[in-house]
């Protein structure tokens, strides 16, 4: 989706299915910018940076639980599972834009979700992508569960 001179109305939703691997990465960060710099509230060079940075994490996170993932399945009985792909889904606002990165690994440890709900200081060894998500977005939501996970990262323009 190519930038236009004129926005897209809020509301519009692009959506990417990308192997689970890292070199499929920069296709993700390239869909979620473009659309970004269709919003009606204007990004700057840095906020494309933080939001390139985030979705780099969040796809990137998506991508080592994809791994983890039984190829018959096994950690998400009942759902209809690709382990070989992660979704990325961008929703235009109208002061921004929202993104969704999904996988269907074994979700989060225990103590990772636990660190990430309570605390605002960097983890010890691992989760540092998780602070930087929740630092450089204006909102950040991650719902884990033994089937997936999804990351929901908001980005507002300037006003």
């Amino acid at each position: 989706m190519p930038a236009t001179s004129e926005p897209h109305r809020a509301g519009t939703v692009v959506e990417l299915r990308l192997p689970a691997r890292l070199d499929r990465v920069h296709l993700a960060r390239c869909l979620v910018v473009s659309v970004a710099q269709t919003s009606a509230a204007p990004f700057d060079d840095r906020r494309l940076d933080d939001l390139r940075l985030v979705v780099s994490e969040a796809c990137t996170n998506a991508v080592e639980a994809q791994a983890l993932v039984d190829r018959d399945g096994t950690p998400g009985v009942g759902r209809n599972h690709r382990a070989d792909s992660i979704l990325v889904r961008c929703t235009l606002l109208e002061d921004g834009v929202a993104i969704e990165v999904v996988d269907q690994g074994p979700g989060l440890p225990g103590p990772v979700m636990a660190w990430f709900e309570a605390s605002p200081i960097v983890p010890p060894a691992s989760g540092f992508g998780l602070y930087l998500m929740r630092t450089l977005a204006d909102s950040c939501e991650i719902r884990s569960t033994p089937v997936g996970t999804t990351a929901r990262l908001c980005f507002l323009g300037a006003a």
